[in-house]
């Protein structure tokens, strides 16, 4: 079989090692054993041949608090990596691009082990202090954004890379099969426009006072004609159906912030919904309010909430307006026993936050450690590409389909956002099904 024996350095073995493990056991799926020994670069050995691969970023033991501005790497890109008959793509963000044939040793210069942790752990956001408006970290401060690389997965290219070269030292195990996979989720910030004539009158009154007049015509069309514009529930489910996926539906408790929803989660309207979707086999899911990214009593009082009004146990879902705190976020979903996230995406700009289209466990930079916790990584949400990036129909479709095509030379998950209630207001209304229906395809 090949067995792999992986030994790795002693400085920064919980990282190192965690790394490994989900290069090689979560995205490769390959037998492996790893030993801490008296070496400054990780070994990986075949009988008597080895694969080092350069140990640039770990030289000395590194905690959250060790992790500078300065660490952040300057990207080179647009690079390629010779492997046997193969021409395999690198960002290099650690080391340098180049690879050595010694006999029966082969050498990677670039670092895809500290690499693939900077972009799993996301130590950058910890360690820079740029947020917007709503204490997000932006992709615009993000070295993927810097050096143009958030529209490629690299730690996926870092997988290939590895794979060649492990088969260039004689590997005979088989990696994990996988197949490309379409992930829907809808974040039900409010999921009713109608929901009682004082409501309906408020709403009336509030386009009139603003001048929206397409808005107003819109809500009078509607209204008269007894349709809500924000009920596409169904439509969701029929399209999930159609492409044979499940659609997650992520519920909003009520919180006090202006951002928050205003829906009570045991409203029968809403019960009626969460019936809906149960019946026709697809999934109920959690959506934490405004300040709950990093409250923990909110967001056990809140999880609690949805799981007595659904009836059910809450295991997955994603932070409202993809708000995330390094690592606070996510040791609050692993202390509430949450089986997987999927918030890590920028809100201003679409692509591969964490660097990868696979599921994978995430580590507490803080405390050191794997939790039980796996993320999900969102890869694109419709209110990045009509809201923040203000792109066009046309662009928007480019946009999905280069990101999809990246997703399906990886057989990844292409997890993307929806929204019920984009098929009312402003550029939402005018593209509408377009948008939605070529997610889908």
């Amino acid at each position: 079989m090949g067995i792999l024996n992986v030994t790795i350095p002693h400085q920064a073995s919980n990282e190192i090692s965690y790394t490994i493990r989900c290069l090689l056991g979560e995205f490769l799926g390959l037998e492996f054993k790893i030993n801490e020994g008296a070496v400054s670069d990780v070994e990986i050995r075949i009988d008597d041949k080895i694969l080092i691969i350069k140990n640039h970023f770990f030289q000395e033991d590194r905690g959250a608090a060790d992790y500078q501005l300065s660490d952040l790497p300057v990207a080179v890109i647009d690079n390629f990596l010779e492997i046997g008959n193969k021409r395999l793509p690198v960002v290099t963000l650690f080391g340098k691009n180049e690879i050595n044939l010694d006999g029966k040793h082969i050498i990677l210069h670039s670092d895809i082990i500290s690499a693939t942790f900077f972009m799993l752990s996301r130590w950058e956001e910890y360690v820079n202090p740029a947020r917007d408006t709503h204490a997000r970290f932006p992709a615009t401060d993000s070295v993927a954004f810097k050096y143009g690389f958030l529209d490629r997965p690299i730690v996926n290219e870092y997988i290939e890379i590895l794979w060649a070269l492990l088969k260039e030292i004689g590997l005979e195990q088989k990696r994990i099969k996988r197949s490309y996979h379409l992930v829907p989720t809808h974040d039900v910030d409010r999921p009713f426009l109608f929901t009682s004539l004082f409501q309906n009158i408020k709403l009336f009154g509030g386009f009139v006072k603003r001048g929206d007049w397409a808005e107003l015509v819109s809500f009078s069309k509607h209204a008269i004609a007894g349709t809500d514009p924000w009920d596409t529930h169904d439509l969701f489910m029929d399209l999930s159906e159609k492409a044979n996926v499940k659609s997650y539906f992520f519920f909003l408790p009520k919180g006090e912030d202006k951002h928050d929803g205003r829906y009570d989660l045991n409203d029968p309207k809403v019960k009626k919904l969460y019936d809906r979707i149960r019946k026709r086999g697809h999934i109920i899911g959690f959506h934490p309010s405004y300040n709950s990214y990093n409250n923990i009593e909110l967001l056990k009082k809140e999880k609690r909430k949805l799981e007595e009004a659904v009836g059910e146990e809450m295991k997955f879902g994603r932070q409202h307006y993809l708000r995330f705190e390094t690592p606070r976020t996510w040791q609050m979903w692993d202390e509430c026993n949450m089986e997987w996230d999927s918030t890590m995406s920028y809100a201003d700009c679409s692509g591969f936050r964490c660097g990868v289209c696979y599921p994978f466990p995430v580590y507490d930079i803080k405390n050191r450690k794997q939790l039980n916790l796996m993320e999900r990584p969102l890869i694109v949400m419709e209110g990045s590409l009509l809201g923040y990036e203000k792109l066009s129909l046309n662009k928007s479709i480019e946009k999905i389909d280069k990101l999809k095509s990246q997703v399906k030379k990886y057989n990844g998950e292409f997890v993307f956002l929806y929204h019920n209630s984009s098929f009312f207001e402003g550029n939402y209304r005018t593209i509408g099904n377009s948008l939605l229906n070529h997610f889908y395809q």
